[in-house]
């Protein structure tokens, strides 16, 4: 996320030193804490969703990563939305499935500790496959966004 804000203030959209709100921001690289190097970011860019793209592969979303980003978030004004394109629901690899009880059960323990102000979503079943209404598999995130 370091980087992030450095190529926004190349445009112009972000001036050294200002924040800015936006209605959605895509949690870079699954949510891995290596992508976090720089957590000013998490103050200067403020969503009112954050997507996390992590399905438990390589511990991803990770947990302390969920930590700092309500952390930071919950500084600003207003309320949240996480939304998650992955539950345990959906998986069929344990280990995965494990990680994202995990994560589940820390999102709920934020939300529940916000006041109301963070709210969460998880995908909780597959969709058929659009093409031949074969076997059932996990929808990418465009299909759980744009249905």
């Amino acid at each position: 996320m370091g980087p992030t804000h450095r190529r926004v203030e190349a445009t112009g959209l972000l001036q050294t030193g200002q924040s800015m709100t936006v209605d959605v921001l895509k949690v870079p690289h699954h949510g891995s804490e290596n992508n976090i190097a720089d957590t000013k970011h998490l103050d200067r860019v403020v969503a009112k969703d954050y997507i996390f793209c992590g399905d438990g592969f390589s511990g991803n979303p990770e947990l302390d990563v969920i930590d700092l980003m309500v952390k930071h978030r919950m500084k600003a004004a207003g309320r949240f939305k996480f939304w998650f394109n992955s539950s345990e629901a959906v998986l069929d690899d344990e280990d995965k499935a494990a990680h994202m009880r995990a994560v589940e059960a820390k999102v709920v323990r934020h939300a529940t500790r916000s006041g109301g102000r963070m709210s969460f979503k998880f995908l909780r079943q597959a969709v058929a496959s659009a093409c031949d209404g074969g076997p059932r598999e996990r929808p990418s995130l465009h299909t759980v966004l744009h249905h």
